[in-house]
């Protein structure tokens, strides 16, 4: 997916990225993937039905839901996916 792209900084400020004085345009989809999985469902005004939540996920033993919701929740956003695994903590989305 194009689009343009912005930068979350580590304190939670979002800025433009710029190339050469202008706007930057480019691959978003690591973007997109972020914010579905960091945002909880009713924050897309446009699209309630998205959102994981994924800051739930601590301490459930019920793997099989999460894989679910992600891959549904970025489904309904575009993204197809070829599964989701999670590998010593760390959550692996397969393209």
């Amino acid at each position: 997916m194009k689009g343009l792209r912005l930068i979350q900084e580590a304190d939670g400020t979002v800025d433009l990225e710029l190339d050469n004085g202008t706007m930057a345009t480019g691959e978003t989809q690591v973007q997109e993937e972020y914010l579905v999985l960091a945002t909880q469902r009713g924050e897309w005004k446009e699209n309630p039905l998205v959102g994981v939540g994924v800051a739930d996920m601590a301490g459930d033993e019920d793997l099989r839901y999460w894989k679910r919701e992600i891959t549904e929740n970025l489904a309904r956003v575009g993204i197809k996916i070829k599964g989701v695994s999670l590998n010593n903590g760390q959550l692996e989305i397969k393209h």
